[in-house]
């Protein structure tokens, strides 16, 4: 585990401690080894844990991250690394959040500092509608047809 840590607004700013532990989305704070720096009690939440129970700090994200979608989250983050592409999305996934069943959608995004250099990982988890299903999802359709110029 790594033992440097990045600067935390929340270790200076109570303003922004405020607005982080009471928003209503789900905030994760990792560093550029995937270790967990800060959550917020609704993160906790969304992923179906207690948000007063055993802390998520200094937990890799591996051990929060489904076996199925762990090989795409690391592979995301070495191209986020390499200043490809990113945010990227995880699917979305059903998680029982307050005794219910509800679809958690989760963004990462990888904060860099004025110079471009990688900051931190920074999620954003969210309530959202469960993914069409294939047999709920709307057809196909066609790509209009060619009918030549308009005829005056």
């Amino acid at each position: 585990m790594s033992t440097v840590k990045a600067p935390s607004p929340a270790e200076g700013d109570g303003a922004y401690h405020q607005i982080f532990q009471a928003l209503d989305i789900g905030l994760m704070r990792a560093n550029l080894e995937g270790y967990i720096l800060e959550v917020n009690p609704r993160f906790a939440t969304l992923l179906g844990r207690d948000p007063d129970g055993p802390a998520l700090v200094g937990l890799h994200l591996a051990d929060i991250t489904r076996p199925e979608d762990l090989a795409s989250t690391l592979a995301q983050m070495d191209v986020a690394l390499a200043g490809e592409r990113q945010p990227w999305l995880l699917p979305p996934r059903q998680t029982l959040v307050e005794g219910r069943r509800v679809w958690v959608s989760l963004e990462v995004t990888l904060l860099r500092d004025a110079q471009g250099q990688p900051l931190e990982f920074v999620g954003i988890a969210h309530e959202g509608p469960p993914p069409p299903h294939p047999q709920h999802a709307p057809a196909a359709t066609p790509p209009p047809q060619h009918q030549g110029p308009p005829r005056a």
